[in-house]
């Protein structure tokens, strides 16, 4: 009785992990999408970018046969590749023409 007791309580530890892995997982993905989400709304013209980047990605991902690892890599990547934008003021993002040598610095 009391070994089944241990290996009852073991399970129970093991459920309450796996929902803390799978609430920390969506988190992270909140997070990177909220940063995404900012990068883009640094520039009217490129609201929801990494979002639609991403999901293309996905789609070609898909059809190349990518593994889930790979998928989900490719996923992150997406959401993030345009990341080094967020410190680059809109005016300089959105600027028509080329930039003066102040503005690409």
């Amino acid at each position: 009785m009391l070994r089944a007791r241990q290996i009852a309580d073991q399970i129970a530890v093991a459920i309450v992990n796996a929902d803390l892995i799978d609430e920390l997982a969506q988190l992270s993905w909140g997070t990177l999408t909220a940063l995404a989400r900012a990068v883009d709304a640094n520039s009217p013209w490129t609201a929801g970018h990494s979002e639609r980047v991403t999901e293309l990605s996905l789609r070609i991902g898909k059809a190349m046969g990518l593994s889930p690892q790979e998928l989900q890599l490719l996923h992150q990547g997406g959401l993030l590749h345009d990341i080094g934008k967020i410190s680059v003021p809109g005016s300089v993002l959105d600027k028509p023409g080329k930039l003066t040598e102040e503005e690409f610095a």
